[in-house]
């Protein structure tokens, strides 16, 4: 899932995950942490994670510790943590689901036109980073607005979005 930050309290943080409960995710929940080497998470901080717990009545409980992966929290390369930059936008829960298991024709249309790092959560919100702010915000656009439209329709949205974006961004260097 893919949740952000709303509190810290102690040794955890409360991480609103679009459900009935804030999720609790600890400090040491992340590959390699230890009290004194862990990630210091801000209030409105994004983070992907997995639900490890989840009582009908209670908060569920995230981790950021994979556990096919040896990659620490520190290195950057772990699969789970702290989203750094870029923009999250919530979609249905179908098309998420669609965008996990599926080839996501949004986001291999994308990815012809600009280089995007991306990780879509099973609660529905899709994180989107690119190097330009205007491409984040392209892709999140199209994210949202390809729920609806096929393989072909999604190719020429896109084109159509990179080709505005690129010549606003032209007519702001001139």
């Amino acid at each position: 899932v893919i949740g952000q930050v709303t509190a810290r309290a102690g040794d955890e943080y409360r991480v609103a995950i679009h459900g009935p409960y804030p999720a609790v995710l600890g400090n040491l929940a992340f590959e390699g942490a230890t009290k004194r080497n862990r990630p210091m998470l801000l209030v409105g901080s994004s983070v992907y994670c997995m639900v490890t717990e989840a009582p009908l009545d209670a908060e569920p409980t995230l981790s950021c510790v994979h556990p096919e992966s040896t990659q620490g929290w520190m290195s950057g390369q772990a699969v789970f943590g702290e989203l750094q930059g870029g923009s999250s936008v919530r979609i249905p829960l179908a098309h998420a689901r669609k965008m996990m298991f599926s080839d996501a024709p949004v986001l291999a249309a994308l990815g012809q036109h600009f280089p995007i790092e991306t990780a879509v959560g099973a609660n529905g919100m899709v994180w989107v980073k690119a190097k330009e702010d205007a491409f984040t915000v392209l892709a999140v656009n199209a994210v949202a607005n390809s729920k609806h439209l096929v393989r072909d329709d999604i190719a020429v949205m896109v084109a159509r979005l990179v080709q505005f974006t690129a010549a606003g961004m032209e007519g702001k260097s001139a």
